[in-house]
This record gives C-alpha cells, sequence and structure tokens, in this order.
C-alpha cells in the first residue's frame, strides 16, 4: 500500500458491521514508504461524543500481518491502524511489526484487542482521549488480553485517559518503558480511572515496568496484582505518581469510595514476583493524592549482588501524615554460602517523618554465620517529603537477597499514600 484507505470521513456509519479477515499472518499489509497510514478511521465530528459524529462501526480484524517500513529494510515510520471517533473495535490475531506507532486511539469507546503481536515499533499502542465531553474526553471499555509487545523503543502501550482500561496476560517485553497510564496530559483528559493489570509478564524493560501517573497526568484507583516482572539494573518496577483520591464509585462490602484505592497485590496465596537485578526502587510511590490498598503479599527476587556496603532502596513513598504496619521478610545470602532470613515489623510515616519503627520479629541464621544487613529509612524533601526504604549490605562479602516478602499485618488495612 502507498496511501490511505479512510472509511467513515463524511457521514456517520452507526450500527454498520465491518469486517476485515485474513488468512494468518501469510495475509500482509505491506507498507514500504515513509509516513504512510494505511487504514484510517474517522467519524466525521471524531472530537464529539454522539452517536451522530463518530462511527458506531463493530469493526473486527483478525488474522493478519501489517509490516512496516523497519521491516522491509527502511526506518520507522508511520501507523498502521489508526482510529479517531470509533466505538465497537475488535481485534484478534495480528503482527504489527516496523511502524512509528502500530496503533493509535483518540476518542475511541469499546476496544478489545486479543492475541496482537506488536514489535520493532517506537510505540506499540499510543492513545489520545483529547476532546469528548464524557467524563472529560476518556476512552472507556478497553481490553487487551494476552499476545506480546515487545522491542518497542519509546513506550509499549500508552494509555492517555480513560474509565477501567483492562491488560490481561499481556507479555511485555525489552520496551523503553512497557505500560504508561496518564504520564502527562491535560487536566481533563489525562485522568485514567481505575486500570488493571493482571497475570501480565514483564522483562528487560529499558526505564518502568508499570508508569502510572505524572506530570499533569491522573491515576485514580485500580489494580495490580499476580504479575512477573524481570527488572534490568536501571528500571523502577511500578511507579506511581499523582494517584488521585478524586471519585465516587463505591466499594462493595466497605463503606468506602473506590476510586481512592490503588491495589498491588498477589492476592491470596499468590504473589506479584518483581526479579530485580539492580538497586533501583522496587516500588517508588510518590507525590501521591489517595491510598493504597495491598490486601495479600509481594514477593520481590534481587538476583544480582550488592557491593559491600552498597544499597539497594525497596520502595519509596511521599506521603502527608498517613501510616500503615506491615511484615517485611529478608531472605538475604552471601557469594559463599551464608544465609540469614529476618522477619521485621515496620510502621511507614509521612510527610517527612522517619520510619517509627523497624523492629525484627524473628531471625534464622544458616550456613556460614549472620549475613550482616540492616534497614534504614532515608528522608528525602520533595514537596511534603519522601521517605525511603534501603537495605545496606554490612557485610565484608557481597550478598543478595532472594525473597523478600510484604504482607500487610491487617488485610483489611489500607496502606495511605496521600
Amino acid at each position: 500500500m502507498s496511501g490511505t484507505v479512510t472509511m467513515g470521513n463524511t457521514v456517520p456509519t452507526a450500527s454498520t458491521f465491518m469486517g476485515f479477515y485474513g488468512d494468518g499472518y501469510n495475509s500482509i499489509i505491506k507498507v514500504t514508504a515513509a509516513n504512510i497510514n494505511p487504514f484510517y478511521w474517522v467519524g466525521p465530528n471524531p472530537d464529539i461524543d454522539a452517536a451522530g459524529d463518530r462511527i458506531d462501526g463493530r469493526i473486527i480484524i483478525q488474522d493478519m500481518a501489517f509490516f512496516g517500513p523497519l521491516h522491509w529494510g527502511g526506518a520507522k515510520s508511520g501507523v498502521a491502524l489508526k482510529w479517531w471517533g470509533v466505538q465497537g473495535i475488535t481485534l484478534r490475531n495480528l503482527s504489527i511489526e516496523g511502524w512509528d506507532t502500530g496503533e493509535y486511539y483518540q476518542n475511541v469507546d469499546i476496544c478489545q484487542r486479543y492475541s496482537i503481536s506488536s514489535r520493532l515499533n517506537n510505540y506499540g499502542v499510543n492513545s489520545n482521549a483529547t476532546g469528548y465531553a464524557l467524563n472529560g474526553g476518556q476512552m472507556n471499555s478497553f481490553i487487551s488480553m494476552g499476545g506480546t509487545i515487545a522491542l518497542c523503543s519509546t513506550i509499549g502501550f500508552n494509555y492517555v485517559g480513560g474509565i477501567k482500561p483492562a491488560w490481561l496476560g499481556v507479555n511485555f517485553v525489552a520496551n523503553g518503558q512497557s505500560l504508561v497510564c496518564s504520564h502527562t496530559a491535560g487536566a481533563l483528559n489525562g485522568v485514567t480511572i481505575s486500570p488493571s493489570v493482571e497475570h501480565c509478564y514483564f522483562e528487560a524493560d529499558t526505564t518502568n515496568n508499570i508508569a502510572m501517573g505524572g506530570g499533569t497526568g491522573v491515576v485514580r484507583g485500580g489494580s495490580i496484582r499476580t504479575n512477573t516482572m524481570l527488572v534490568s539494573p536501571a528500571t523502577t518496577s511500578i511507579l506511581l505518581t499523582n494517584v488521585s483520591n478524586t471519585g465516587a464509585v463505591a466499594l462493595g462490602g466497605r463503606g468506602r469510595v473506590m476510586d481512592n484505592y490503588m491495589s498491588v497485590s498477589g492476592g491470596i496465596g499468590v504473589f506479584t514476583e518483581i526479579d530485580q537485578t539492580g538497586s533501583v526502587e522496587k516500588w517508588d510511590f510518590n507525590n501521591q493524592n489517595g491510598t493504597l490498598y495491598i490486601p495479600g503479599s509481594v514477593l520481590i527476587s534481587q538476583k544480582a549482588a550488592i557491593g559491600i556496603g552498597a544499597s539497594v532502596d525497596l520502595f519509596t513513598v511521599g506521603s502527608f501524615g498517613a501510616s500503615e504496619t506491615f511484615n517485611l521478610t529478608v531472605d538475604c545470602a552471601t557469594a559463599g554460602g551464608a544465609r540469614t532470613i529476618k522477619s521485621y515489623f515496620i510502621s511507614m510515616m509521612g510527610a517527612g517523618n522517619a520510619i517509627a519503627v523497624i523492629a525484627p520479629i524473628t531471625t534464622q541464621d544458616y550456613s556460614g554465620g549472620a549475613v550482616p544487613f540492616h534497614l534504614s529509612d532515608v528522608l528525602n524533601t520533595p514537596v511534603a517529603g519522601t521517605n525511603t526504604l534501603s537495605l545496606t549490605n554490612d557485610s565484608a562479602a557481597v550478598i543478595s537477597f532472594v525473597n523478600l516478602s510484604i504482607t500487610i499485618v491487617d488485610q483489611a488495612s489500607i496502606f495511605t499514600i496521600l
């Protein structure tokens, strides 16, 4: 293809079924020239959220490949699939490779993606929710299940504004950042409400596995649970910024406001696992205006050694006077085989206060004797003050911690990060 096929550009196409069916990945949409967007769906007034101004098309695209210029020896360029003012999209079994942006969505509702392979793009998926009047211009009901987003140099999946997007069982591998929600956007349309990231796999990203909020973007509530994260040295696994407490969706059985809560958990009997090879924070919860709900346990593994006298930051909290208690277990070992497991009771305070309590509960020493290390609070002072819990190697040998698990003392309690 050397040009753009545009659909729905002049009149509404309400309740019109459109189907594009290939015969597997041997059915190829081929673009070799720069800046070509082969397929473009657009409503007559795509920035207006009304039935007569958008495509309500029930569009299905499945079983084909979209290979952009990079695939044929050129540079990344163009957008494979572009949507603006569209409702009702289903994508199945697609391979999208070699573009500046694999999929671009603006003012889109009800999108389902199943088993999509997006590789070697600058952006795997890029959303921009500006313009819609409904809920400040947010994409609603956006679900991705299975598939792979890999080797996307800028962001694997960039989601700006929307209600209850979900990523279920998606494999994110070696992206610049894998999943970003509302990192920087305008005040009205930069809000993502209750995102859900579950049963996903993250490996070898350059910066963050998951980044929620930041800049002028806001995330309200959400759930990050039962994921596996294999993290490169300079990567923060979970970065939460500007998580707001605004909203009025009832959380059944608790009499609270669901929109206030960001849940990071493994569920009961299942762990969210973070495998870290470097020394940056495993979790970075900073500049919050809401609460973090941790109903289960989180397991963190660090395979790489910590040098003699060096420290590794476990997590960072910026908060306004809130506090919570939790149990922390550190399983620490030297290269020579010495191993110590220590359990701690920790109470973390906000608003520039130091950690009030770092009290050991139990200690188990294995062959070679105790491994000397300590936990400490490092007080920083951006805005309202940030506390960082760090582990320092006091041994004369390099050490690593194999399993670091965090369990809230009361599973109904709320870890408040304001």
